[in-house]
């Protein structure tokens, strides 16, 4: 499994620990995660977070840092290299 950044919308979370990432898959469907803050970057005013990226079906998918490693689709332009 290859780790990159996946590029998100980063906002404030409940604790001063997390953060919540927001990001729309490539079948529009939204999704919204708390993730521990130290797993997110900032850079050109988008936010990212790093996850592990598997293979399926020949369409990538993203491990969220999260406590039950949620595994969504994502879109390959919208992962980025260390």
């Amino acid at each position: 499994m290859d780790e990159k950044w996946l590029v998100c919308e980063v906002l404030k979370g409940m604790f001063s620990d997390e953060v919540v990432v927001r990001y729309s898959s490539p079948g529009n469907e939204g999704y919204s995660f708390f993730v521990p803050k130290d797993k997110v970057r900032f850079r050109d005013s988008r936010g990212e977070v790093i996850v592990r990226v598997v293979e399926q079906g020949g369409a990538p998918y993203a491990v969220i840092p999260t406590e039950d490693q949620a595994i969504i689709p994502v879109r390959e332009e919208d992962l980025v290299s260390q």
